[in-house]
């Protein structure tokens, strides 16, 4: 999976990895039992999606979210 989050107009994360999901049939369809989300790689960017930093663990990103939007 990818997937592009921008915070408050300040800054945003292009994320990658993979779902594990299982499924079960109820009355006679497939429903999800179960997904998992591994990400695999953050990347720091700015709203145009210029990559700011490339390969960014978690903690770090969640602090300058906090620190952009006002809330540390």
């Amino acid at each position: 999976m990818e997937d592009i989050l921008l915070f408050a107009g300040t800054l945003g994360v292009h994320g990658y990895g993979n779902y594990q999901d299982r499924y079960t049939k109820v009355n006679g369809k497939w429903v999800v039992k179960y997904s998992k989300l591994t990400r695999t790689r953050l990347d720091l960017i700015e709203p145009d999606g210029t990559v700011i930093e490339a390969d960014v663990p978690i903690e770090r990103i969640v602090q300058l979210v906090l620190e952009a939007t006002g809330q540390k």
